[in-house]
């Protein structure tokens, strides 16, 4: 789902994991539908399967193929270390290129590149309301009730392809009816000299589900005719009307 991909709240320890009964956890399985942003043409489908606890998200791995099933690479993701940085590592390529968070401290984390046989390690920081991938969902998830009542939030963004991390500000702008339910848009704007190059982030939460609902931005698959990350809309409820007619299994 895009420099940043999409879901869900994420908490739980290594050792409330090693406690937590096996009869708690819970694996959910859905789709990602992604299209162009600006033509809606169908690009890739996402293939989730997460476990959870309750409301916690614990581990999890994404799969993303093409509209004619060609697999285009994957994702894994654990949220043993931190609540909104995974140690995760997403290959595309056949492991050409790869991006990864290595280690998890207290003080910093670990990001990790690779472009063909071009490997580069870099250790960032610990920011206030930091987050990396998918963990940013989780913060988004967690002020739910701040941006239900106008407010807006701070939170730094690691951009593991680029070995570094970049400021945001999480903006509601209002509330709708979207598949099904009552929701919340959120708009994630750099909040530094990258608004100039990089446009906002726009997503769709669900407010009873507190599920992601759709995220437009730049994704994290990159266009093979460019080399460049697509723009996309990705629905996690609503099947667009292009989405190939068979989908890869669950």
């Amino acid at each position: 789902m895009g420099v940043i991909n999409v879901v869900a709240t994420l908490v739980i320890a290594a050792s409330a994991l090693l406690s937590t009964p096996a009869s708690a956890v819970e694996t959910k399985s859905y789709y990602g539908y992604a299209t162009d942003l600006k033509t809606g043409d169908y690009l890739y489908t996402e293939v989730h399967n997460h476990q959870y606890d309750g409301d916690r998200w614990l581990s999890g791995t994404m799969k993303f193929y093409a509209p004619d099933g060609r697999f285009m690479g994957d994702k894994t993701l654990d949220f043993s270390k931190d609540a909104y940085i995974p140690l995760v590592t997403f290959t595309l390529g056949g492991g050409r290129y790869q991006d990864s968070i290595t280690a998890i401290s207290d003080k910093s984390i670990t990001v990790k590149t690779k472009r063909d046989k071009d490997i580069e390690t870099e250790t960032i920081a610990r920011q206030k309301n930091l987050a990396a991938d998918s963990g940013f969902n989780g913060l988004l998830v967690d002020n739910l009730d701040k941006f239900k009542a106008g407010k807006s939030i701070d939170l730094s963004l690691i951009v593991i392809g680029r070995r570094d991390f970049y400021r945001f500000k999480a903006v509601p702008k209002g509330q709708l009816d979207f598949a099904g339910e009552k929701a919340i848009r959120i708009s994630i704007q750099p909040d530094s000299l990258l608004r100039f190059v990089v446009d906002p982030l726009n997503v769709i939460y669900g407010l009873e589900s507190k599920s992601l609902l759709r995220y437009e931005g730049i994704s994290n698959i990159l266009d093979r005719a460019t080399g460049k990350p697509f723009n996309v809309r990705i629905d996690y409820r609503v099947k667009p009307d292009k989405a190939p007619a068979k989908l890869p299994g669950l």
